[in-house]
């Protein structure tokens, strides 16, 4: 079916109307077919925007229902993730990240997809993951994950701390911690570390003794009430940490209306 449209409709200068008539055939192709062409245009005979649109229209019929001919196309693309050529590697993966991230793919086959491509030798494939980081199931990617940071992939910690269950992440929290303040993560991943991992006491302390108003805002993100003796030494303190409206903002969120009323500004 793909050589036989190819050759009888295709040449690389396609344009006008008969640019409209190809994509036309591409649209009416039944989905196994639709399957077979997506997987043969792996050999990057089409142009850039032909692929493009071949990609569009596989992930507008897995939104009308997952089939087993798309099943069988993602296992047929996740076997050419590693494959040795390059270009048809990348071509794979592009496919698999419209197929994942269709409105309609069912999510036991995202999280199959997402873990093929994370389990991926190229950053680049894994790349396309974790820039869904924060809607990710991280329960499902669990060892997905945990592989690439142990294998110093630094974006894998980012969507460790940005998916896993805040129970899951907490199991992690000393050994995380201790990789992004010493290994030079940027300081929202931290922040997202304390803001999403379950706070101990014993957590929230070495907060306060790092940084005040840190500690201030992840009371306030997790509703963790503020002693109102510790949140006068904050205010007293406000000029050293020369964020005194973040105080009050988190004053706010955890209820201490009379601190607030009395507070000189």
């Amino acid at each position: 079916m793909y050589d036989d449209l190819l050759a009888r409709y295709y040449r690389p200068d396609i344009n006008g109307l008969e640019l409209t008539r190809f994509r036309a055939l591409i649209s009416a192709l039944r989905d196994e077919e639709l399957c077979d062409f997506a997987f043969a245009m792996l050999d990057g005979k089409l142009d850039l925007k032909l692929r493009k649109f071949v990609e569009s229209k596989v992930g507008a019929r897995i939104d009308n229902g997952t089939k087993m001919c798309f099943t069988s196309l993602v296992e047929q693309l996740l076997r050419e993730v590693n494959g040795s050529n390059f270009r048809r590697s990348q071509r794979a993966a592009s496919l698999l990240e419209v197929i994942a991230t269709s409105v309609g793919c069912d999510p036991k086959l995202k999280n199959h997809i997402f873990n093929g491509l994370l389990d991926a030798n190229l950053l680049s494939h894994r790349k396309r993951v974790y820039k869904y980081s924060r809607s990710l199931d991280g329960g499902a990617l669990e060892q997905s994950l945990v592989k690439n940071w142990r294998r110093k992939d630094r974006r894998a910690v980012e969507a460790i701390v940005a998916c896993f269950p805040p129970d899951l992440l907490s199991s992690f929290y000393d050994e995380l911690l201790d990789e992004i303040t010493n290994d030079g993560y940027e300081e929202y991943v931290e922040r997202r570390l304390y803001f999403r991992a379950p706070m101990t006491d014993e957590r929230l302390q070495a907060i306060l003794a790092k940084d005040e108003v840190t500690y201030a805002s992840v009371c306030a993100k997790q509703k963790i009430p503020i002693p109102e003796e510790t949140a006068q030494k904050l205010w007293d303190n406000r000029m050293e940490s020369g964020r005194p409206e973040l105080l009050i903002w988190a004053f706010g969120e955890v209820g201490l209306w009379n601190l607030l009323t009395t507070l000189e500004l």
